[in-house]
């Protein structure tokens, strides 16, 4: 009797660790939602309305640990304050500091391709902090996608043909005729503005 007890405990134990675990991973797959004002099929991914007023065309490298903390810290600030509010249109461009860096920013505009890019390129960010270049492997693209609810296919196919090799060099040679050389670089109403700078200076440029 006692030893039926115990496998009913224990059943009950890890239906219980399931949900747990069920709840943990969703819960966790939410903080990467993407952002809900986005101007769909721009060439270049582009949060807000195509009416704002102001604009940021923003040149970055996935390598750039600088561009990282953009996007992970002042990016979400700014789409609350001045994006979502219909003040201002964010472009987001790739200027390659690299060869290298060729590779995550193919994968996060097959990630674009599928309405994902925003959250894609924040895991990217955040696997960059943790474990430098690294973590910028072909594996590691294609788990994220999936982590996402991308089509998997899909997305190996587009990373594999580098679809978007001509679209990330185009903007590349666009931000060198802009003279920019480090990244990043913010064009604020065509104001050039250099380098992750605090919030509460970043945005005066806006003003």
């Amino acid at each position: 009797m006692k030893k039926k007890h115990i496998i009913i405990l224990g059943i009950v134990a890890g239906i219980v660790v399931s949900i747990i675990a069920f709840v943990s991973v969703n819960a966790k797959k939410s903080n990467y939602r993407e952002y809900d004002i986005i101007i769909k099929n721009a060439l270049s991914p582009t949060l807000g309305y195509e009416n704002s007023k102001d604009s940021i065309v923003e040149y970055f490298d996935f390598t750039c640990p600088h561009c990282a903390n953009f996007h992970l810290e002042n990016l979400p600030k700014l789409y609350e304050e001045y994006i979502k509010t219909g003040k201002l249109k964010f472009i987001s461009k790739i200027f390659l500091l690299r060869p290298q860096s060729i590779y995550p920013a193919l994968a996060s505009r097959c990630a674009y391709e599928q309405n994902k890019y925003w959250s894609y390129s924040k895991r990217l960010f955040e696997e960059f902090l943790k474990s430098g270049p690294f973590s910028y492997n072909r594996a590691n693209y294609i788990r994220i996608a999936s982590e996402l609810n991308l089509d998997t296919i899909k997305f190996r196919e587009c990373f594999d043909s580098q679809k978007y090799k001509d679209v990330i060099l185009n903007e590349t040679n666009e931000a060198l005729k802009r003279e920019v050389k480090a990244t990043p670089t913010f064009f604020i109403n065509n104001q050039k503005v250099e380098g992750n700078l605090p919030y509460d200076e970043f945005v005066k440029y806006i003003r």
